[in-house]
């Protein structure tokens, strides 16, 4: 019987020893201590459900009673109970005392309090959280921070921290840092960060804001609010809404987590829809794109009163918006592999490349919310990098974030100029189109010119010539006063028929489809020249005529008949030149004469004609000059490509292209 006590008291022995063995070693606080995350140092206590410890209660427990984390962070996720958290600080450093701070690094949790004793003696006890106003935190900055004082060493401090539930996980890692240290260096590390982070994004919101109103694109619209949602959501998770915007407002701290991130997903889907034109092209993920926004929209309506809500029923809508956002996440990446298979190849595949992190960083969030990535510290990564940063918000995910703007900037400026070479190819098929249709309204109005010219030919020339005719006889037949009227009678029919006879040649002449520019511009010049001998008229034209197109001899001669009319009726001129020359690249027209001259745009002479003439040279691509002022004559200066008006020379026919242009004059 005594063996067997002896037996049991032995394993009872081992197993205290072992318990014992395995608590935490206290925080070893030396001369060159600057800040240690203390994760590892720490116990945890969970009551039961409907327990409420005292801190008495909790004081006399053994060392036994509290467990080490088992995880690299303190990831209590989504729960209804107290924890207590205990560990020791010793300091070594046996010339001074330390000022410490001692640091929770979450701002939305609800209810902590901080207890510290010398042994036995309790020498402070701190209460925070998100219930109460900012301006009662120890510190100004947006995480819990502790001060935390040592005498000189040898010198042991037990610190017992109660973390009641909370609507928003519990997920957290504890630092100890030097005072000094925490209020300098490092809180200018992570402001210099803070700052490059939000200048980045404001230059990118900036950025992508410009572009949507430029290019009218909507679904750029939908994205810089989806940027400018996700850095609201960063701005109130960290903690940093509620240290300088909102810190007298608890309320608004306790719920804005929860609406910038149900706003984040509506948005970041919408542009999803748009962008990928999800409701024409893929259905089956519309649906499921338009179900989430409509889950994202009913979540709005309850988390508003997050506050006045029972946590089970929290916990159950948090765990809800997670599975949505998983499903989102998902979906996402399933559009972008299906799209890697159709003709957005290039753009699916900078999409997945873009999101990648900032999906895995939201991913990694969820799974440690819902308590199933247990193991996953980022802030520890970085303390062990000798750059520590006491961020609520996942690290993976802000910088998924920063990832995603040049990736977007290149896919929009990628889509721009697909965009802008479609808009050039629908300007290229219009412009030809609107050439086609202008080169058959000129051809229509030149075939119901000559029509015109034919019935005037046939019809109206005939009858005078016989009326002339009969006039004629009656002036023969007449005396005295009566032969002098029908002499009169037959002077205006003279005139009637000879001005029938010019506007009948001028609707075209005959000879603009018999030979062509020259020969019809040569026999109106020769008309005038009969017509008006005190003009010296010089025409010249060596354009190579033989290669000119139909259209153009018909706009051509129409600019020059335009030209010449003008300064025949207006110019009072006593000398004109009228020359086509042929440069490499243009076709140059120029008439001058030394007329009266006339103001440009305010006389008869640059008036419907001119209009008229500026038309026809726009159709071919050209432009036009007018040089002239009152008393110094008139020099205008038509300029055409030459692309415009001749057929390439390997598109002629051979027989043509043996045959030579007209001589000119």
């Amino acid at each position: 019987m005594n063996i067997h006590r002896l037996w049991v008291t032995g394993i009872l022995l081992a197993i205290a020893t072992s318990m014992q063995a395995q608590q935490p070693a206290p925080i070893l606080v030396d001369s060159d201590f600057a800040g240690a995350l203390i994760n590892a140092h720490v116990a945890v206590l969970e009551e039961r459900p409907g327990e409420e410890l005292s801190i008495d209660s909790v004081r006399r427990l053994p060392d036994s009673a509290f467990e080490p984390i088992t995880s690299k962070a303190f990831l209590f996720g989504l729960t209804e109970t107290s924890r207590w958290l205990k560990f020791n600080i010793v300091n070594t450093d046996t010339a001074i005392g330390k000022n410490l701070l001692l640091e929770i690094a979450n701002p939305n949790l609800l209810f902590l309090e901080v207890h510290q004793y010398w042994y036995e003696e309790s020498l402070k006890i701190d209460t925070a959280g998100i219930d109460f106003p900012f301006s009662h935190r120890q510190e100004s900055l947006q995480n819990f921070l502790f001060s935390v004082n040592l005498a000189k060493g040898p010198d042991t401090l037990t610190c017992l921290i109660h973390i009641g539930p909370s609507y928003q996980p519990a997920n957290f890692d504890l630092y100890l840092w030097k005072s000094e240290y925490r209020t300098t260096t490092q809180s200018f590390r992570e402001t210099m960060v803070w700052g490059g982070f939000y200048l980045v994004h404001l230059i990118f919101i900036i950025f992508l804001v410009a572009v949507a109103a430029s290019f009218h694109l909507r679904e750029l619209w939908y994205y810089a609010v989806y940027v400018w949602l996700g850095a609201l959501f960063v701005f109130s998770d960290s903690g940093l809404g509620y240290r300088y915007l909102w810190g007298e407002f608890p309320y608004f701290q306790q719920i804005s987590g929860f609406v910038l991130a149900n706003l984040y997903t509506i948005f970041g889907t919408q542009f999803i829809r748009s962008y990928f034109n999800t409701r024409k092209r893929h259905p089956h993920f519309d649906h499921i794109f338009i179900a989430a926004i409509g889950l994202s929209v009913s979540f709005l309506l309850f988390v508003l009163f997050v506050p006045l809500l029972p946590f089970k029923f929290v916990h159950l809508l948090s765990i809800l918006q997670y599975g949505l956002f998983m499903v989102c996440s998902i979906s996402f990446v399933a559009l972008f592999l299906r799209t890697l298979r159709l003709h957005m190849r290039l753009w699916s595949a900078w999409f997945l490349l873009g999101f990648s992190l900032h999906g895995a960083g939201i991913v990694i969030t969820l799974l440690q919310y819902m308590r199933l990535l247990p193991n996953y510290s980022f802030p520890k990564w970085w303390f062990e990098l000798g750059f520590p940063l006491t961020f609520n918000t996942q690290t993976l995910m802000m910088a998924g974030m920063i990832m995603e703007i040049p990736i977007v900037i290149y896919i929009a400026f990628a889509r721009f100029r697909y965009i802008l070479r479609q808009n050039q190819k629908q300007a290229v098929k219009l412009a030809e189109l609107r050439e086609k249709s202008m080169n058959d309204l000129l051809l229509g109005m030149e075939s119901e010119r000559r029509r015109l010219s034919q019935d005037l030919h046939d019809g109206l020339s005939v009858n005078l010539a016989a009326m002339k005719m009969k006039a004629n006889l009656m002036e023969i037949r007449a005396n005295g006063q009566e032969k002098d009227a029908w002499r009169e009678l037959m002077a205006d029919l003279e005139h009637t028929y000879e001005e029938l006879r010019r506007i009948s040649h001028n609707l075209p002449p005959k000879s603009l489809f018999r030979s062509g520019l020259h020969g019809a511009l040569e026999e109106i010049i020769q008309r005038a020249r009969t017509l008006r001998p005190e003009m010296q008229i010089l025409y010249i034209n060596n354009l190579p005529l033989i290669r000119l197109t139909k259209q153009a001899e018909v706009n051509l001669f129409r600019i020059t008949l335009e030209l010449f009319n003008n300064a025949m009726k207006h110019s009072e001129a006593t000398q004109l030149s009228i020359q086509w020359l042929h440069h490499e690249d243009e076709a140059v027209l120029t008439v001058e004469d030394n007329g009266k001259g006339f103001v440009p745009g305010k006389t008869a002479g640059d008036g419907i004609g001119m209009a008229n003439v500026r038309n026809r040279a726009a159709l071919l691509g050209g432009e036009v000059t007018v040089d002239s002022s009152p008393g110094h004559g008139a020099t205008i200066v038509v300029r055409i490509p030459n692309s415009a008006i001749f057929i390439a020379q390997e598109e002629m026919p051979a027989k043509t292209q043996r045959s030579r242009a007209l001589p000119f004059r």
